[in-house]
């Protein structure tokens, strides 16, 4: 098992607890779903901003008294903090700071390397190792000012805030990549043994483009895709009923479920950044596919009518 399939599990199950107390205003509910937010940081660093957004989605309850809502709040934010506090006491003591984990340092090396190649044109990795091996011989050199954990992610994480308040609009940008939406298929032919991975897609991708690489990945191999066809069909059949979905939302002015959306979908598509990984969206796949369900149930149902009207 994989710590992103776990990392779902824990996020659907708040996406649950979500619904439900949407439902029922039970504030059993949302300390639930704050209770599954305290595992999934501990299973990924990347959601501890939930903490911040979750209040929101508490505000937007379109029935409860607004001093249920602020129990409400104040119940999650003292439970989530008891949650996770200790382990970040924790790391504090080891010299980490007080954080969850140091590893979210190397963003400057992969987010950071996207950006610089963009820039310059350099391949990523080109840039990666060379500022892996930079800061390696910086931290051995200089043990007195960098002589924990937290002084070298304080130092890798300065230099990532330069290289991004310098080109802010371009590393936004970075973000948008219509690949994301894309069923993992490389793995899938990888498993088969029709492609294989280490061939630099990922930096062709940043550099060239969509086409590009997908052109540098298959080498030749383009019929795969056409194999491959079903697949691409179903999850376009995925999307276009969650869009539609999404849209009579923002319709109806469904503002609890707008923010679901938000904070479920959008979150987990645009957060990860420059570095693509199919299985960092695993996360936004339960809303997709119930949002989807919603109005293929509804069609269905309109359908049936329709077809028993005729007859």
């Amino acid at each position: 098992m994989l710590s992103d399939t776990l990392f779902t599990a824990f996020v659907a199950g708040q996406l649950y607890f979500s619904i439900s107390y949407y439902k029922n205003g039970a504030t059993s509910s949302i300390i639930l779903g704050s209770l599954l937010w305290a595992f999934a940081v501990y299973t990924r660093s990347m959601i501890i901003y939930w903490i911040i957004l979750f209040p929101i989605l508490i505000i937007l309850h379109p029935h409860k008294k607004l001093s249920n809502k602020i129990i409400d709040i104040v119940a999650v934010i003292v439970i989530s903090f008891l949650l996770i506090t200790p382990w970040m006491l924790r790391n504090n003591s080891l010299g980490a700071g007080f954080r969850m984990e140091t590893n979210s340092g190397n963003i400057y090396y992969h987010n950071g390397a996207a950006l610089q190649s963009k820039i310059t044109g350099t391949p990523s990795e080109e840039i990666r190792e060379k500022w892996r091996n930079e800061d390696a011989k910086e931290f051995s050199a200089k043990r007195n000012l960098y002589p924990d954990e937290n002084s070298k992610y304080k130092y890798k994480m300065e230099k990532f805030k330069t290289l991004v308040f310098q080109n802010p609009f371009r590393y936004l940008l970075l973000h948008f990549h219509p690949v994301m939406l894309f069923p993992d298929l490389p793995t899938f032919f990888e498993i088969l043994g029709f492609t294989q991975t280490g061939q630099g897609t990922l930096d062709t991708l940043h550099r060239k483009g969509l086409k590009a690489a997908i052109l540098h990945y298959f080498d030749g191999k383009l019929w795969l895709i056409f194999l491959a066809s079903p697949a691409l069909l179903l999850v376009c059949f995925v999307y276009l009923f969650c869009f539609i979905t999404l849209i009579k939302w923002i319709i109806l002015k469904k503002l609890f479920f707008i923010w679901l959306f938000l904070l479920f979908i959008v979150y987990f598509l645009f957060l990860p950044g420059p570095v693509v990984m199919p299985r960092y969206h695993l996360p936004a796949l339960p809303l997709i596919c119930i949002m989807a369900a919603i109005s293929i149930d509804q069609f269905f149902v309109k359908f049936k009518t329709y077809f028993i009207t005729i007859r």
